[in-house]
């Protein structure tokens, strides 16, 4: 029985020639909307459709959007991307009809997950296809967007601005929390649902924590119960009369318990997304400190590549990373020069307390762009690290080479120049590689042509080097 005391079997079809040409849809009980269509599972069953006679469709219910992704398991992805759809007015009442079928893929209003297909124009957004390779922004091109991202990118400040409109009134803000949000968090259901490691080579752990993870334990668990449940009902049933004693304990779910379940399952994850946005809120204080920053640091270095944060606040990575993509597009749309990235930033809640910090690698947790030398680092006292570094004032040097103290701020420049210099020196191995190695040879060349001139002289001899 459906909310409405409705039988599942005497439930119309969902689909109608009134609403759309005539397919064959999935028999489902019309619950409170948005609503759901699964098949009759058994033991082994995921979440599904099945296919069921075309039965006009009730009066009420005909002009709903016909929301379609595909049978079999769920994943994180598929859920989230019903949640964003269902953020938007226009789908906030819905069918959704999980189904591989083409004919009903054709009809729908929305594809997304399934159907082999990405055009936003006509609302498909498959990410399965040979020739697929959409990624979000050049920050995340070693990503590319499952259907989580791709309804993300389409719909995603729409639906931000609707949340938090006293907060995201301009653009600027909404782009940048928009592009904060994927960065942290949508990526990583995007790179799970792709298949995408978070590194090469092997891990030395896995994490069973994600979000994914958690939906799929969830999921498993919830299914256990209910087996258990009902395997006992079964045995009781069987000990009171009720069922044959021959008959053997088979378990499936129903319709409505296929609808409840990724309602909820939807629901959980969505919930988790929509707290992160909210946090993410607070990075907008952060960002004003930080693009004030960004946009004097060629006033502190010619080169673009020292920050000074004047005692303001931390630099967040990501709020650098992309305030630097932002500043590396304008400057290619404008044909201009292209930006330097920042290597190192000053920060510290006072001068006494100075700190100067590599930046991070981009999408590694404790890798830096130009980290501190190895010889500069872990000494045991201010004047270790002057005679390491000759610079005066130095504290102290993490031995990862990540972070340094200094006394002041004059300390603090001149320890993040010195090794602003080290890494471009190290950054062109031909001129610290392979160029020594070509003025050895052209030395060892001009000995061998003046020793074959003066052997010429005396014996007569025609070398290598002589009169052709």
């Amino acid at each position: 029985m459906c909310s409405d005391g409705v039988k599942f079997k005497e439930l119309p079809s969902l689909i109608t020639a009134h609403y759309r040409p005539r397919v064959k849809v999935p028999a489902t009980a019309v619950d409170d909307p948005p609503v759901s269509i699964f098949k009759k599972g058994n033991e082994n069953d995921d979440f599904g459709a099945n296919m069921s006679e075309d039965i006009p469709i009730e009066e009420e219910k005909k002009q709903l959007p016909v929301l379609v992704t595909h049978d079999g398991a769920s994943h994180a992805d598929d859920m989230l991307s019903y949640f964003l759809l269902r953020q938007l007015d226009e789908y906030k009442e819905n069918i959704l009809i999980r189904t591989r079928d083409e004919g009903i893929i054709k009809s729908a209003d929305v594809v997304f997950d399934v159907g082999g297909e990405y055009d936003p124009e006509i609302l498909r957004f498959d990410h399965h296809q040979g020739s697929y390779h959409e990624v979000f922004s050049e920050a995340t091109k070693d990503v590319t967007m499952a259907a989580f991202g791709l309804l993300y990118k389409h719909f995603g400040k729409r639906i931000l601005k609707q949340w938090f409109p006293s907060k995201l009134h301009d653009d600027e803000k909404l782009d940048f929390i928009h592009s904060y949000i994927y960065l942290k968090w949508v990526r990583e259901i995007d790179a799970i649902d792709n298949g995408i490691a978070v590194c090469d080579g092997d891990l030395k752990y896995t994490l069973q924590t994600t979000l994914s993870q958690r939906l799929h334990v969830k999921e498993d668990l919830l299914k256990d119960q209910m087996r258990a449940e009902r395997e006992e009902q079964f045995k009781q049933d069987k000990e009171d009369g009720k069922i044959p004693k021959e008959q053997e304990f088979k378990f499936s779910l129903t319709d409505e318990e296929y609808i409840d379940i990724f309602k909820q399952f939807s629901d959980y994850a969505g919930t988790e997304f929509k707290d992160f946005a909210t946090h993410s809120l607070e990075m907008l204080k952060l960002l004003k400190i930080t693009k004030k920053a960004f946009e004097k640091r060629y006033e502190v270095h010619s080169s673009g590549k020292i920050m000074d944060m004047n005692y303001k606040g931390y630099c967040d990575k990501d709020i650098l990373v992309i305030l630097e993509d932002n500043a590396i597009a304008d400057a290619k749309k404008d044909g201009k020069p292209i930006p330097a990235r920042v290597l190192y930033f000053l920060y510290g809640r006072d001068e006494a307390h100075t700190r100067v910090r590599a930046v991070g690698v981009r999408n590694h947790p404790f890798r830096c762009r130009a980290p501190f030398p190895e010889a500069w680092r872990a000494k045991t006292s201010d004047k270790e690290y002057e005679h390491a570094i000759g610079v005066k004032g130095v504290t102290f040097i993490h031995k990862t080479g990540f972070l340094a103290a200094t006394v002041d701020h004059e300390s603090g420049m001149a320890l993040a120049i010195k090794a602003l210099n080290d890494a471009e020196d190290d950054s062109h191995p031909f001129l610290t590689v392979v160029l020594p190695f070509i003025v050895l040879a052209a030395v060892l060349l001009l000995i061998s042509f003046k020793y074959q001139q003066a052997f010429k002289k005396k014996v007569g001899f025609r070398g290598f080097f002589g009169d052709q």
